[in-house]
């Protein structure tokens, strides 16, 4: 039965062909996606990670002010920073102040940022910095700034030039220093403006007694945890120690929920829609394969195999094509997930993604999905058949079903109708969630009253051509 499953497939190999290409693109266009999703996933959590420079420990107000994962939060006051310096454990300790800031052009005009546009204070410890010094050097004046280089080089700035910071009004500023985010030239696309000490207060948190928040370096041999755990006792109501761990998972958890939570979605929307019309595919290619082979069935059965038989040379087709198709699909993913990362570089969407991260979630995805859409595809039709008495298919009589079914106008038209109330609801309601699932069923809807419509459309679309060609 193996070498006849093998010859059926050498027979056919434009057919074999063509369900090879459905199933790889298929698969294809789903390890592109998770293997973005993973990629931007990594992206996203070094740059968190990254936020906080080599800082064990933070303080800051326990009210956040925004939703966003690095969103701001309520200034603490300044005298925290000598509690947590006289601390046991603590190495270094400095003070941290975050706000607006919307750093001008050399010729005066803003400069363009998809990400926020922030100011602050330069922090001298390099270990509790994220930010290192590119060029130039720190700030020492209030007047001084370091600006990041992607913002520098959009506003044509060099060290040594004059320009504007809007805090929100006008603070005149001489450039001293140019900075990169480890190894990038800026953290995403956010605008950072950094003054000194006197600078931030004075312009950015606007009172000389108050602080954003307080950065920790610990003494060695003392972990996040423990240092934190020393720090909380001696911290005013209203503020809270927290690790470096603890913010980065922090911000992560809210990327995961928002931003990643609906990227995902939208990409395994997409590799599904392939996946689906991959298995429509393979469906119709086994359904004219089947139908082509009724005779040769009902020999084998007339031989003595069973229907059992029969539907195990069937499934190993699928298996064969399946399984080769989804090797080179998982190759080809990665070559697709390569190309939209590329283009997402290209069009800067704000996060640099180096190399590509693959998890054991997308292989577990992936390879099954594959596998199981090949065979579930490839057995209806295979079924079918194989229901044919074996004389009567040696008689020609014809395994499909002559005339489209009741069942399937009707059930095809309950789809269509649920479905286009479900996009208008959705749509007039502003609920996206509910016009994508009427979209989905819109699309069941298609594939169920396809052959019911099939006929009378090929009569219209091939009318011309055959009052032309006969």
């Amino acid at each position: 039965m193996t070498g006849l499953v093998f010859k059926e497939l050498w027979g056919r190999k434009r057919r074999m062909a063509g369900s090879l290409v459905a199933v790889f693109l298929g698969v294809t266009f789903l390890t592109g996606t998770l293997v973005l999703g993973d990629t931007l996933a990594s992206s996203i959590d070094g740059y968190f990670s990254g936020a906080y420079g080599r800082s064990d420990v933070s303080v800051r107000n326990a009210t956040k002010v925004s939703d966003a994962p690095w969103g701001a939060r309520g200034q603490i006051d300044a005298s925290v920073l000598g509690k947590v310096r006289a601390v046991d454990g603590v190495a270094n300790a400095e003070p941290v102040i975050q706000g607006s800031g919307q750093l001008l052009a050399k010729d005066g005009t803003t400069i363009p940022s998809r990400g926020p546009r922030t100011a602050g204070n330069w922090l001298n410890d390099p270990k509790l910095n994220p930010y290192r010094l590119a060029e130039g050097r720190a700030p020492r004046a209030p007047d001084e700034v370091v600006i990041n280089k992607m913002f520098a080089d959009e506003g044509k700035l060099k060290v040594g030039d004059r320009t504007a910071v809007l805090t929100p009004e006008r603070v005149p500023v001489t450039v001293v220093g140019i900075s990169r985010f480890g190894s990038e030239d800026a953290f995403g696309e956010t605008s950072f403006t950094a003054f000194s000490l006197e600078g931030a207060q004075r312009y950015v948190a606007k009172t000389p007694g108050r602080i954003s928040g307080v950065s920790i370096r610990a003494s060695g041999g003392v972990s996040q945890d423990e240092l934190a755990a020393r720090i909380r006792p001696v911290l005013p109501a209203g503020t809270e120690a927290v690790t470096n761990r603890a913010q980065v998972d922090e911000g992560m958890t809210a990327v995961q929920d928002g931003f990643l939570k609906t990227f995902r979605i939208v990409l395994g929307a997409f590799g599904g829609v392939a996946l689906f019309v991959a298995a429509f595919s393979i469906h119709n290619t086994f359904a004219i394969t089947m139908a082509q082979r009724t005779r040769e069935s009902a020999l084998l059965r007339a031989l003595g195999a069973g229907r059992r038989q029969v539907l195990t040379v069937a499934a190993i087709e699928a298996l064969v094509i399946g399984g080769a198709a989804t090797l080179a699909g998982l190759a080809g993913g990665f070559g697709f997930a390569a190309l939209l990362r590329l283009l997402f570089t290209t069009f800067r969407i704000g996060i640099v993604m180096e190399g590509l991260t693959v998890s054991a979630t997308t292989l577990l995805v992936a390879v099954p999905a594959g596998l199981l859409v090949t065979l579930v595809a490839a057995l209806g039709p295979a079924l079918r058949a194989s229901r044919v008495r074996p004389l009567a298919a040696l008689r020609e009589v014809a395994a499909e079903p002559s005339r489209v079914s009741d069942t399937r106008v009707i059930v095809g038209g309950v789809f269509a109708a649920v479905a286009a109330g479900t996009v208008v609801l959705g749509a007039s309601g502003g609920q996206v969630a509910m016009a994508a699932a009427g979209a989905v069923l819109g699309l069941v809807a298609m594939v169920v009253l396809g052959p019911a419509v099939a006929k009378p459309a090929a009569a219209v679309a091939g009318a011309p051509a055959a009052r032309l060609r006969g």
